[in-house]
C-alpha cells in the first residue's frame, strides 16, 4: 500500500494514485475494486492529517472523492471514467448547466467493495468504464455489491477501457501499422 518504494505502487502519494486503475485494462476489476477500497478504509482517516501524502493542489482529495463516487478519470486529457465502486448507497452529481449523474447502489459498504452488476441507464453493462457521452448527457448507474469478488464481471477484453496511441512529436510521422 506505502513505503514500500522502488517498483511498489506507493497509494498515499500522487505520484502512484492511479495505478490501482490499471487493473481495469488487463481484465480484473475485482483487483480494482479491491485495491482502491483497501487504500481508502486503510491510509485515510476522519482526524486531523487524516489525508495522506502532499495533497498539493488537492489531487490527493479529488482521488478520495472520485474513489467514493466508484469511478476516477485515469486518461488525461479524455473524458471517459475507469468503474470501481462507490462507497454510498446513493449519490447525485449536479453540474451548473449540465445532466445530472445519479449512482445508486443499495448495498454499497466500506466492506462490500466488488460489482456483482452493473445497468446503465436500465440496460444491463459488463464494461469496466463509461464512455464519454455518458458524462456529457448524464444518466444513471444502479450497482449491485457485494463483499465477494465475481471475477467474471468486466473482465472480457471486450469490457476493458480503451487505450489510446500517444501522439507522434510534431513533425515526426506516426508509426507504421
Amino acid at each position: 500500500m506505502t513505503g514500500l518504494g522502488g517498483t511498489h505502487a506507493e497509494l498515499d502519494n500522487e505520484p502512484s494514485i492511479g495505478a490501482a486503475w490499471l487493473y481495469l485494462f488487463c481484465g480484473k476489476p475485482y483487483r480494482t475494486q479491491e485495491t482502491v477500497r483497501q487504500a481508502v478504509n486503510m491510509l485515510w482517516r476522519d482526524a486531523p492529517y487524516g489525508i495522506p501524502g502532499n495533497d498539493d493542489l488537492g489531487e490527493m482529495s479529488s482521488w478520495y472523492v472520485w474513489s467514493a463516487m466508484g469511478m476516477y478519470p485515469g486518461i488525461p486529457g479524455r473524458a471517459e471514467l475507469l468503474l470501481g465502486s462507490p462507497l454510498f448507497p446513493h449519490i447525485a452529481i449536479h453540474r451548473a448547466g449540465g445532466p445530472a449523474i445519479a449512482i445508486e447502489a443499495p448495498r454499497a459498504a466500506a466492506d462490500a467493495p466488488y460489482v456483482r452488476g452493473l445497468r446503465v441507464d436500465g440496460h444491463p453493462a459488463t464494461r469496466a468504464w463509461l464512455p464519454e457521452s455518458f458524462v456529457a448527457h448524464g444518466g444513471r448507474l444502479e450497482l449491485d455489491l457485494a463483499s465477494t469478488p465475481d471475477l467474471r464481471w468486466g473482465s472480457a477484453a471486450a469490457d476493458a477501457p480503451p487505450s489510446f496511441p500517444p501522439a507522434a512529436p510534431s513533425g515526426v510521422p506516426p508509426p507504421a501499422r
